[in-house]
């Protein structure tokens, strides 16, 4: 059996993770400016790109969630029921 490289392991990885529901894809483009501060904050911070976004959303979430009324916070929770699409155009 032959070895697999380092490319297909990760994309070995990458499949399972979305197929089993564990990960979403997030593909974007940033601007220069953004790119920047993006890598400041990390470098600052320790963190990966992956582990400073996931930490931003989380806290602005809970941020968020925190001055909500029951109500308010009933739907916001649904909203991650909804599918969301690329719009182009």
């Amino acid at each position: 059996m032959a070895r697999k490289t380092n490319a297909e392991r990760q994309a070995e990885y990458k499949r399972r993770h979305l197929e089993e529901g564990y990960a979403e894809r997030l593909d974007m483009v940033l601007s220069v400016n953004d790119g920047v501060a993006l890598r400041r904050l990390c470098a600052h911070s320790g963190e990966t790109k992956k582990a400073l976004i996931r930490r931003l959303i989380n806290e602005e979430q809970a941020r968020l969630m925190v001055k909500m009324t029951p109500e308010d916070l009933q739907k916001f929770v649904s909203l991650a029921d909804i599918k969301w699409k690329n719009i182009t155009g």
